[in-house]
């Protein structure tokens, strides 16, 4: 019985292994590479989601060889404001991956601009502090990269952490500084896509959503006549608020001429409209953009990008860009090819994965040495953030906790979240266990003292 039962196996096996190897021969040969290195897969036992992960990334047309690159960055924008507030760009970004898990390696412009396009985290790049750094000229830039394949290179920017001192803008072969995107700068822009000859890159970075905010439809129905009415919501109003901790949560209050001003809900509410306003009219901008690239067959040869250089809070936690949460390095990612279909893509990522991902996707390899990854053919199991420009923070994120440490010889501030389960991260998992036992902190101690920072 038992001779039997062996030869029964065997027969088992070889009819399958008959069946496998007839319909591999059948297939052609990128997939056959896919069917084979499956089968290993689960020769090795490798679990199931490592599996299915590889499977869709083998079913996504990445290829777009010879295509422009586009990049377009409203400073500030967040993820959870895309969507809700934002109609133009869900209709133009409709049939296009959505990357759903993306993390800036800082809070601040100058260090997350330096991370995209150079592919390296900041303590790598040297871009970290306001005045006092630049990028070396050692570091790559993906517009010299794709310079040196005869891309035509530009950029359109306002933003000071761009400027002639950091090195960055000099990479690229043509710069204009844009501070808004309104009709006059969509025209400057839409006139140097019509000169274009042969593939280019461009990036178009706008501070539409820095403040002040915009009075608009949102919050005009409000009906709002509290304090903040006549108020101008740029960086002096919020400069002048504190936030403390309360048995009921955060409480803000405004520091006045005329003495200190608790802030009520009503307040808030209001703030938070005005800023929705101001997503309303930014995407209103980008949809005369968007329907030029329509008109124009643009959207036929070339990737199309928006992303951010991070986000910002709104009295979320204590209104700083130099801490991390969600609102401030969780950041969206829409990308448009001429074969792309409408897809969440929820792999973890950096920022600094977009130079060696793109440049692929365009058909050549990146440079070596990045700690990005072209994210069609590895991954990570953690992404990382620094910010040594006045919190001297740290961060590290595996797609369901994240970590931010602050000073780590003092741990002035110890704070770790399930964003996953606590998107809005009110509980601090730091004031209930051991995190110094745990992977994910063992992962940023091993980064930071890899970094500058801890030299």
């Amino acid at each position: 019985m038992v001779v039997l039962a062996v030869l029964m196996r065997v027969v088992y096996v070889s009819l399958i292994l008959g069946v496998l190897v007839t319909i591999i021969s059948k297939l052609r040969a990128g997939a056959k590479i896919g069917v084979i290195v499956f089968i290993g897969f689960l020769v090795l036992g490798i679990n199931a989601q490592t599996v299915f992960v590889f499977l869709e990334k083998q079913s996504i047309n990445t290829d777009c060889k010879g295509c422009n690159l586009i990049v377009i960055i409203p400073e500030l924008l967040r993820q959870d404001r895309v969507g809700p507030y934002t109609p133009s760009i869900d209709a133009f970004f409709a049939d296009a991956w959505n990357f759903t898990n993306v993390y800036s390696t800082a809070p601040w412009t100058l260090p997350s601009h330096s991370s995209f396009l150079t592919g390296v985290y900041p303590s790598r790049h040297g871009a970290l502090y306001d005045q006092a750094s630049r990028l070396p000229d050692t570091i790559t830039n993906i517009a010299q990269f794709l310079a040196a394949q005869g891309y035509n290179t530009s950029v359109f920017s306002g933003s000071s952490h761009l400027g002639s001192i950091y090195n960055i803008l000099e990479k690229f072969e043509y710069a204009q500084e844009i501070i808004y995107l309104n009709a006059t700068t969509r025209a400057q822009v839409i006139s140097a896509l019509e000169s274009q000859e042969g593939p280019f890159f461009m990036v178009i970075s706008f501070f539409n959503l820095r403040r002040p905010y915009k009075t608009g439809a949102i919050s005009s129905a409000l009906n709002y006549t509290g304090p903040l009415t006549n108020v101008y919501l740029e960086a002096p109003f919020f400069n002048n608020i504190t936030a403390q901790r309360t048995d009921a949560g955060l409480a803000f209050t405004l520091n006045t001429a005329q003495g200190p001003l608790a802030l009520t809900q009503e307040d808030i509410d209001y703030v938070h409209a005005r800023d929705y306003d101001t997503y309303l009219e930014m995407d209103a901008q980008l949809k005369a953009l968007f329907e030029y690239f329509e008109s124009s067959g643009l959207v036929n040869n070339s990737i199309i990008m928006l992303g951010s250089d991070h986000g910002t809070e709104v009295f979320e936690h204590w209104l700083s860009r130099t801490d991390f949460y969600q609102s401030s390095v969780h950041i969206p990612v829409r990308v448009r090819t001429p074969s792309s279909t409408a897809r969440d893509i929820t792999y973890l990522m950096s920022n600094t994965d977009f130079f060696p991902t793109f440049v692929s996707m365009l058909g050549f390899d990146a440079p070596r040495g990045l700690d990005g990854v072209n994210i069609w053919q590895a991954s990570h199991d953690y992404v990382f953030g620094e910010s040594q420009n006045t919190s001297n923070a740290y961060m590290v994120t595996d797609g369901t906790l994240r970590l931010a440490v602050q000073d780590f010889f003092s741990a002035k501030n110890v704070e770790l979240y399930n964003v996953r389960d606590d998107p809005n991260e009110t509980r601090n998992l730091a004031e209930e266990m051991n995190v110094e036992s745990t992977d994910i902190y063992r992962a940023l101690v091993s980064f930071y003292k890899s970094s500058a920072g801890f030299r």
